[in-house]
């Protein structure tokens, strides 16, 4: 066997295999020796018809098993020979496979680039000491006294701002139903909340429980939906039920919500601390973004397209979750899975490049694992999650690839670690920017 190599870049390749006649023959005839043997032929015993007549009927499938076959003996000799190692899936051109003659085919190869050794001593990069404010305890207990709220049903009075409603409503457009909103049944919202547009809360304002009312809406030009934006839409509502929202007193009764032991300074402290810890994840993760950006400046080299398509499908799956959980998609926006994924090319490569970049670097400094390591990434693991560490630990054994997620992961970190502590980083205070509650911490 013979294997030539035809260089179309540094990460693209093209592999030129020839195969001796003399296996291509044995091939051949070992085809035509198992197509006989099953053959069923007109006039001829099972296993009994010549070759010539097996040639004439089944010339076509013969020759596709022995082509199938002997890429399948020499492919994996082939790679072994260039000493490349492939990313994805290899694309195999075959040639044309004649008894007489040396076979020969073509297979296209991504492989991963050669990267010189990083120097990453001496970063210069900045960290911010980020502060909690009496502002951000404030919004975080009253995101806690709104998840502890009680909704006490209205019946004596019509529907007023910041009531919270159930409604049922079905869409018109020039007369005709609109299935694309279709009708809706105990659509649970607020008054006045931006989930729903400011002309159908001002219309709901002073209806009545049982009360239908039609009510017109134009949809914005600007609107994330195309198939509404622009549109005027006729709305029936029926108002079902009125509720207003009734808050906890912010007190020590309130925070034992929280944990029996707790008081609402207990609370407001460990607000307090956690908020802290979110602080100082987020000035890490700020710490790395800057590492990252430094090195893959000064680190040139060609990223396969195979990783930067695998990457691509991670962030077009992350997308669809997050519409789905929005009640919307991608064919709301207008756009199709390849245009998004193609919006987001440059993303991908460079979260490809930061894998080879963090594979190379942990190579490269000969990094590895302790059983002590691992032990203690199990019992964390078990720590966040509230499971027995043994049952942890079962998991991952069980599990190879997720195993092999978690290794790499603390190898990441190591890395991390180890530029960060060779680092020349200088602490600056943040510039005050608005408060941005998220979720409340408790």
């Amino acid at each position: 066997m013979q294997v030539t190599v035809k260089d179309i870049s540094s990460v693209k390749k093209i592999l030129s295999v020839e195969i001796p006649q003399e296996e291509v023959s044995k091939e051949l005839t070992k085809a035509y020796k198992a197509f006989k043997s099953e053959a069923k032929i007109k006039g001829f015993r099972k296993g009994k018809a010549p070759k010539a007549l097996i040639k004439k009927l089944y010339e076509k499938n013969v020759k596709g098993e022995a082509v199938t076959a002997l890429t399948g003996n020499t492919f994996q000799k082939a790679l072994e020979e260039t000493g490349f190692t492939i990313l994805g899936e290899p694309s195999i051109t075959p040639g044309e496979i004649e008894e007489e003659k040396p076979y020969n085919y073509e297979v296209a190869v991504e492989i991963e680039p050669k990267i010189e050794d990083i120097d990453f001593s001496g970063l210069k990069i900045k960290k911010n000491l980020y502060t909690v404010s009496e502002e951000e305890i404030t919004a975080q207990l009253e995101a806690l006294k709104q998840s502890a709220a009680e909704y006490e049903p209205v019946k004596e009075r019509p529907a007023q701002n910041e009531d919270y409603i159930s409604i049922d409503y079905k869409a018109y457009k020039d007369g005709k139903k609109f299935d694309e909103i279709g009708d809706v049944e105990n659509f649970k919202v607020k008054i006045g909340d931006a989930k729903i547009f400011p002309e159908f809360s001002q219309n709901i304002i002073g209806m009545n429980i049982g009360e239908e009312k039609n009510i017109s809406v134009a949809i914005p030009e600007n609107d994330m939906n195309k198939k509404l934006a622009g549109n005027t839409f006729d709305f029936k509502v029926t108002l079902k039920e009125i509720r207003k929202q009734i808050l906890p007193e912010l007190d020590d009764k309130f925070a034992k919500k929280y944990g029996e032991d707790s008081t609402l300074e207990t609370l407001t402290n460990r607000i307090t601390e956690n908020l802290k810890q979110g602080y100082e994840k987020r000035a890490h993760q700020e710490l790395i973004e800057q590492i990252f950006q430094s090195i893959i400046e000064k680190t040139e080299f060609e990223v396969p397209e195979v990783l930067i398509k695998h990457e691509q499908k991670i962030i077009v799956a992350d997308a669809l979750k997050t519409f789905q959980h929005y009640n919307t998609s991608l064919e709301s926006l207008g756009l199709k899975e390849e245009e998004f994924a193609e919006k987001y090319r440059v993303l991908a490569k460079m979260q490809a490049k930061r894998y080879l970049i963090l594979k190379h670097l942990i190579k490269q400094e000969k990094l590895e694992l302790t059983d002590n390591a691992i032990e203690e990434a199990y019992k964390e693991n078990a720590q966040s999650i509230g499971m027995p560490v043994e049952e942890v630990k079962k998991y991952y054994e069980s599990n190879k690839d997720n195993l092999k997620y978690l290794e790499n992961a603390l190898l990441e970190k190591q890395i991390i670690d180890l530029i960060i502590s060779k680092s020349e980083i200088e602490e600056i205070t943040p510039e005050k920017e608005e408060s941005n509650v998220g979720e409340p911490t408790s």
